[in-house]
């Protein structure tokens, strides 16, 4: 109904719904689940009302010290080496109309795709935008991968 945005926060790992009208208008909330496992970019709205979100790199173990403190992640992001953990993964996530997680499509040794930054659902399909070196778009036949809730 067009009377909000989601959007991600990519290095905060996190999605909010920005109020476009009504008594909320203005306003920036959580949406749902929120908090990501990594670290999201590309948002779209699916057609039984849900929402696709990319998320481009896993979030390294520590992150979670370093997305509380702005001026030292703003540094370590300038040298990946300071953050451990695998740095190409293939995640996107379903969410429902209200923000909860209710799929997920995983390639943790990127033998299909990894890095996604976008992702949008066609006719039981999903097109895949990606960064870093990778071909820029891949297609996915939904009903050909299993999902975890």
């Amino acid at each position: 109904d067009e009377s909000f945005l989601v959007v991600a926060e990519s290095y905060a790992s996190r999605v909010h719904r920005i109020w476009l009208s009504g008594p909320n208008a203005g306003m920036r909330e959580p949406f749902g689940t929120s908090l990501m496992p990594g670290f999201p970019d590309g948002i779209s709205r699916a057609p039984d009302g849900g929402f696709w979100v990319a998320i481009f790199m896993p979030q390294p173990v520590i992150w979670p010290i370093f997305a509380k403190l702005r001026k030292i992640r703003y540094h370590a992001l300038k040298i990946p080496t300071y953050l451990p953990g695998p740095d190409r993964y293939g995640l996107i996530i379903k969410l429902d109309a209200d923000g909860t997680a209710i799929r997920s499509l995983h390639d943790p040794h990127c033998e299909q795709t990894c890095l996604i930054s976008s992702v949008l659902e066609h006719e039981h399909k999903l097109f895949l935008g990606h960064v870093g070196g990778q071909d820029f778009l891949a297609v996915l036949q939904l009903a050909s991968y299993s999902s975890s809730p």
